[in-house]
């Protein structure tokens, strides 16, 4: 059973000099969304308008649109077919989402989508408006992989978004992407075309606004899209097709809308092993350069982080117990999250979190106890709008 708490719109000052953020769970409004299916928190993802896309561990996916329809809901995912269940779900900044369905029983996969689209991100003119007048989004089928000259029926092994375009891997190997031709291939930007087949396995993807990496299972890289103005590791300006590097190994990689920061292999999870990409970050070399414009993170603190990210504009750096710093890489937001206690003082560094624009979503999977804070916004420096709780009970 998923339990909702929303925190009231309203500003809230900070007192000067104080960063911490730490909000009153007794102005929390309640309601609940019963499913005995629904257990824990697998995935969380933002859209714009700040939807929410929850996906379960057991597959079902929940959808909080608490800005623009005002609704909530379950997705119907088991009219067409009660055997699906939902393996992954991949958005961006534009407001379509895919799903990798698969069925339970025959185990075969499907390509689903929801929500809207300006780009033919669905494969189809006809499919860019997957949404009821009252803002429910359709689960609708978008492609299903055919049984080959072979016998062989192929699996969706991996999908991704960028904002104008989607990906979609076939058996850890074949891309295919829909919508907006950004890797100028010559072939239609569909879901029945296949636009590359890779030599290696496909690790992951990192998504940008208009390019991607692909992270093979060595750890060797595959630059797509645009890298115009350096939003990649890659020296080529201009838009990538499908270009492989063997030679350069990445641990970690992150997207932005148009930047990346990349940890390559062999280099310690230190500020400054963490390199930036792009045009509005390109006057610093790493992270190091960066946080020397926020003075309330000192020296003392880079040996107490456990983890870094990079979530679309905001460094997110997760010290010991749950203490979050945000940063962001126009500078117009810098706060403190102590998770710690919100979490109800379970001390963990395990946290996920997500951010799209000024929404920041925090949630937890490795205990029965999840819980999630979306509408975290931050539009000025210490201060903050709204707050919600995610809770399993």
């Amino acid at each position: 059973m998923l339990k909702i708490y929303t925190h009231p719109t309203g500003y809230k000052q900070l007192p000067e000099g104080e960063p911490l953020v730490s909000l009153d769970p007794t102005t929390f409004k309640t309601f609940t969304i019963p499913h005995p299916d629904f257990e824990r928190i697998k995935k969380v993802l933002i859209n714009r308008d700040s939807c929410l896309k929850i996906l379960s561990e057991s597959g079902i996916v929940y959808i909080h649109d608490e800005n623009r329809f005002k609704c909530s809901y379950l997705l119907d995912t088991k009219s067409s077919n009660e055997n699906l269940i939902i393996d992954d779900i991949s958005t961006f900044s534009e407001g379509s989402t895919l799903y990798l369905a698969r069925d339970s029983e025959s185990n075969h996969t499907f390509l689903y989508g929801s929500g809207t689209t300006t780009y033919d991100c669905f494969g189809d003119r006809k499919l860019r408006n997957l949404q009821d007048r009252n803002g429910t989004e359709k689960f609708t089928l978008l492609y299903t992989p055919q049984v080959d000259e072979n016998g062989h029926r192929p699996q969706i092994t991996h999908i991704a978004s960028c904002h104008s375009f989607k990906i979609m891997v076939l058996d850890h190997r074949e891309i295919r992407i829909s919508g907006q031709n950004w890797v100028n291939s010559s072939k239609e930007m569909n879901w029945n075309e296949s636009q590359f087949v890779c030599e290696k396995k496909i690790k992951n993807i990192t998504c940008g606004s208009f390019q991607f990496m692909v992270i093979f299972e060595d750890d060797s890289v595959m630059f797509c899209g645009d890298n115009q103005t350096n939003q990649m590791p890659h020296h080529t300006h201009g838009r990538l097709h499908f270009t492989v590097d063997d030679d350069l190994k990445i641990m970690e990689s992150f997207g932005g809308y148009d930047s990346s920061v990349v940890r390559f292999a062999h280099t310690p999870k230190t500020p400054e092993s963490y390199k930036i990409y792009g045009e509005t970050l390109i006057r610093f070399e790493n992270l190091k350069e960066f946080l020397k414009n926020y003075p309330i993170f000192t020296v003392s603190n880079e040996n107490d982080f456990t983890q870094i990210r990079y979530l679309k504009k905001f460094f997110v750096i997760e010290f010991q117990k749950g203490l979050f710093y945000f940063m962001s890489n126009d500078h117009t937001v810098g706060f403190t999250v102590d998770m710690s206690t919100e979490f109800h003082n379970m001390y963990s560094n395990h946290y996920e979190v997500v951010a799209l624009s000024n929404t920041i979503v925090f949630y937890k999977t490795n205990s029965k106890e999840c819980a999630i804070y979306p509408e975290l916004h931050c539009c000025m420096r210490n201060k903050l709008l709204t707050d919600c709780d995610f809770d399993f009970i």
